[in-house]
């Protein structure tokens, strides 16, 4: 764990030891992380609001630095399995394990759904409900259900103006 981590009140962390969080990382109340049987990786500056569950159990979900997290995010590194056919229940068929990958500097939306298998790229928004089902490349703004790019985002030079 890095310096510096901010933890409200009413979290629930399982599997520890399988997690790593950079310095200057926030999480709200009520938020879950399970790692037992997966890894998680929180970078530097990185922040989740209230309610947020990362599941990464058999998968990974790898989150770069400066990345903010709206409320009520959630991030399943797995998927039930359900190839086995009907003479098997779908809760027995076991799971698919995969990786979530966010890239630095990403805004994601509140209420948003991210499934296993995906990359959400640098410098990209998520719009609040959406759910990303496929990769959402660097730059861009990215909504609805399944998450597909809206527009891009201009860059712009940062700087002050001249008087």
């Amino acid at each position: 764990m890095g310096s510096n981590f901010f933890v409200a009140p009413n979290t629930w962390w399982n599997g520890c030891e399988n997690m790593s969080l950079g310095n200057n990382v926030s999480v709200g109340r009520g938020c879950i992380f399970e790692s037992m049987a997966g890894k998680i990786s929180i970078g530097n500056g990185t922040g989740f609001n209230s309610n947020c569950t990362l599941g990464a159990d058999f998968g990974s979900i790898s989150i770069g630095n400066d990345v903010i997290i709206g409320m009520n995010t959630v991030m399943r590194a797995a998927n039930h399995r359900f190839d086995m056919g009907s003479q098997t229940l779908i809760r027995k068929q076991g799971h698919i394990e995969g990786d979530i990958i966010i890239e630095d500097d990403v805004w994601i939306g509140a209420n948003v759904t991210i499934n296993s298998g995906v990359r959400i790229g640098s410098h990209s928004v998520i719009g609040s409900g959406a759910v990303v089902t496929s990769d959402i490349p660097e730059g861009v703004v990215a909504v609805g259900i399944p998450a597909r790019e809206l527009r891009k985002i201009e860059k712009k030079s940062v700087g002050i103006s001249p008087k």
